[in-house]
Formats: structure tokens, sequence, C-alpha cells
């Protein structure tokens, strides 16, 4: 079996890489599937440095921890997917290290306002560390 793979497409020789990949797939008792999509970019380490630093500063406030505040924070704005670990329902959450940017701009924003408006805490627009 063949190893998954993901080509970004940007010049000439990245899509004939990608067409050489797709023609020497055997065809022969095997079934393909293979998508295609607009790349979208992932989250910058901007993005990721202020969500973080929200997290901080609300855990600072309430007196808790990093981890915790970011985790109630995705319970609170993000879909959850339902599955069962050693018998018992959990819900999974979607990791923020794989959102692009602009699921994880919609996801701060929501924090941020919510930062703002249950504890009053306030980012500056350039602030990113703590």
């Amino acid at each position: 079996m063949n190893a998954p793979a993901v080509f970004v497409l940007t010049t000439p020789e990245s899509q004939s890489r990608c067409a050489r990949r797709i023609l020497a797939l055997p065809l022969e008792g095997v079934t393909w599937e293979v998508a295609i999509k607009e790349w979208e970019p992932k989250r910058s380490l901007e993005q990721n440095a202020r969500l973080h630093l929200i997290f901080h500063r609300v855990a600072q406030k309430i007196g808790d921890d990093i981890e915790s505040v970011k985790a109630g924070y995705k319970q609170l704005f993000l879909p959850g997917k339902k599955s069962i670990f050693h018998g018992q329902r959990v819900t999974v959450y979607p990791k923020t290290s794989r959102m692009t940017k602009a699921q994880l701009n919609e996801f701060m924003e929501k924090v941020e306002i919510h930062a703002i408006s249950e504890h009053g805490i306030m980012i500056g627009e350039n602030e990113y560390t703590y």
C-alpha cells in the first residue's frame, strides 16, 4: 500500500510530481480516492501567540491553568466530535494547530469577545507575549 501523499502545487515542477504520482498508481484490484482542493494557509504563529496570551490572562484572572482555560473555550465555541473511550462517551475538540487562518480567526474573535465581556481582559493589537 502506498503512503498517503499531500501535494501543494505552486510550480509546474510540483504539479508534474503530483501528476507522476497519480499516473504511477496501480489500477488493478485497487480503488483510489484523490481529492483536490484549494490550499488554505494554516494558522499563523502570531495568531497562536495572541490566542495563548488571552488564555494566559484569563487563567491568571480566574486562578486556573492555561490548558483548562483553552479546553473551556473549545467547549464553548468549537464543535466537538462524540467518541467512545473505554466505554465512556467523550467529546473531542479540534486542535488549533490544525486550523486554517480563517478558522482560527473565527474562534479567536469569540474568545476575545468573551474575555473582554466576562473578565475585562483586553489585548493590544500587536501584543503577543506574556
